[in-house]
């Protein structure tokens, strides 16, 4: 996260505090999301700023910061924002009258649709069987879960347990919730059964067993399922050869389909740019 997106949530975090909105909890429930994504040491500094900001009047209310905070902001940094206040309000399992209108104030200063927070809030605290038109947001990993028979499936042989992978389409994002017993890592730190993480480009997951499963192949499942009009890309023995009479490519063979995300890599002058510039036309 980054140091704006930190200082904003501290302020959003001490205001519901204040009014009550986590109760005794606050101080353990922010310490803990906190540590969540910048590990003990980092979280303190922040736990710190977020008591700051607690013992200080904020002119404007909730809906104030909301709105000030707002233009400093991204859409998606918005909804990370927003999703972790739902987390917040939600720690003692519990939801207020105050609390769920705390959360619908911040969501109307932040452009978001009714809709969409309740969804990502059933997403985030209800049984996934129970969560309405789930389904077709959806991705799981690991093993079917029950209630959910048409959930697009990634399987990981052995696994047990599974992770959810939710689209968030108001901002193109995803987020994840994992329950199980076995070890999971995202981008080498475990995590947490219940817990809610953000899928960041470049992410990858990973058990002690099974083969990785990285943000492109995720990308790529939801978008197969998006695509109306599949669209296949062929390259057949391809080569190029410069005015000088210098090989540029040897044969090249590529054959994708929509919804793949590749790379391409080599050292510098191995031809990236040329195939490029040829395949371009």
């Amino acid at each position: 996260m980054s140091e704006k997106l930190l200082r904003a949530l501290m302020r959003l975090f001490a205001l519901l505090a204040r009014d009550g909105g986590v109760a005794q909890e606050g101080v353990t429930v922010v310490r803990a999301l906190l540590a969540q994504q910048l590990g003990p040491s980092g979280a303190q500094p922040y736990v710190d700023l977020f008591l700051e900001f607690a013992r200080s009047e904020a002119p404007g209310g909730l809906e104030g910061v909301a709105a000030e905070v707002s233009g400093e902001l991204t859409q998606k940094q918005k909804m990370v924002v927003l999703i972790r206040l739902i987390e917040l309000v939600h720690a003692d399992k519990k939801l207020s009258d105050q609390e769920l209108a705390s959360v619908a104030a911040v969501a109307r200063r932040f452009g978001v649709q009714p809709g969409e927070v309740q969804h990502i809030y059933d997403f985030l605290h209800r049984p996934l069987p129970l969560v309405p038109h789930l389904e077709e947001r959806l991705l799981l990993a690991g093993a079917p879960l029950p209630g959910l028979p048409d959930a697009p499936l990634v399987p990981w042989e052995g696994f047990l347990g599974h992770v959810a992978i939710l689209r968030v389409p108001a901002v193109d994002s995803y987020i994840l919730r994992y329950e199980g017993p076995a070890e999971v890592l995202l981008n080498g730190q475990p995590l947490l059964p219940g817990a809610i993480y953000f899928l960041a480009a470049g992410s990858v997951l990973r058990t002690a067993r099974q083969a990785p499963l990285y943000y492109s192949d995720i990308v790529a499942r939801f978008l197969r399922r998006s695509s109306t009009e599949r669209i296949q890309f062929d390259v057949e023995n391809v080569t190029y050869v410069f005015a000088g009479g210098r090989q540029g490519l040897r044969p090249i063979h590529i054959h994708e389909e929509s919804g793949t995300l590749v790379g391409l890599m080599g050292a510098s002058g191995a031809g990236k740019s040329t195939l490029l510039n040829v395949l371009n036309g």
